[in-house]
């Protein structure tokens, strides 16, 4: 369940990125022309050795072209057309459950992801104290290098998007065995789904393999005896 919602998240923020992407479809592209004019002025003026202020100012002029840049910007998306700046929408919904998911649950985890189950104790915390300000201190090493810049700004911590990521990587942590949660029968310890010691030792030894020229023997008289 809990992956699911997680990944409704980002469902939506995908739906969000790409109906903001068609409404400004138009605009975006004149911005296109825009710069093909403007492209095109100044290869010319290079070729024919203009000064280059001049051919800006025979295709644009500087003002207008001041203002395309900043209607650009506005429009621009993330370079890697990330969806996490649509992302916050979510955390709403999020807030309504995920207090009492961290409460609830003990959580354990392979060296590695050590770090997101201190930022995990980070939220119990500040949950229980009613704290909306997180920590300078707070754990930072598990968050991705694609989450960073929205995460963290200099020495603070934008407190949803943390908590989102936490989420977001607890849930991918789950998925992989990084994480187990005690006494859960689906996520559990990666060495649980394997056969124990003891099972291991009483086991019946394997039997040998065939051969290739054996293995298709046999199915080709399988194959046989089912036509028949």
């Amino acid at each position: 369940m809990f992956n699911r919602l997680v990944g409704r998240w980002f469902n939506k923020a995908d739906k969000r990125r790409w109906a903001v992407f068609h409404s400004n479809g138009r605009s975006i592209n004149q911005k296109l022309y825009d710069f093909i004019i403007l492209g095109q002025a100044l290869v010319d003026a290079r070729q024919r050795k203009r000064d280059l202020c001049e051919a800006v100012e025979s295709a644009f002029g500087w003002n207008e072209l001041a203002t395309s840049v900043e209607e650009t910007e506005k429009l621009a998306a993330p370079l890697d057309f990330s969806n996490l700046d649509r992302l916050p929408a979510q955390y709403p919904q999020a807030r309504q459950y995920a207090p009492r998911f961290l409460a609830a649950l003990s959580f354990q985890a392979i060296p590695r992801r050590q770090s997101l189950l201190k930022a995990i104790e980070t939220l119990r915390a500040m949950n229980q104290a009613e704290q909306t300000t997180v920590p300078k201190n707070a754990p930072r090493e598990f968050v991705p290098r694609r989450w960073r810049a929205y995460v963290f700004d200099g020495d603070k911590i934008d407190r949803a998007y943390y908590e989102l990521c936490v989420l977001s990587e607890l849930s991918w942590a789950l998925r992989s065995g990084d994480v187990w949660v005690t006494g859960s029968r689906r996520y559990l310890q990666l060495d649980h789904y394997l056969l124990s010691k003891e099972a291991w030792q009483t086991a019946q030894p394997m039997p040998s393999l065939p051969t290739c020229k054996q293995y298709l023997e046999q199915r080709r008289t399988q194959l046989h005896d089912g036509l028949q």
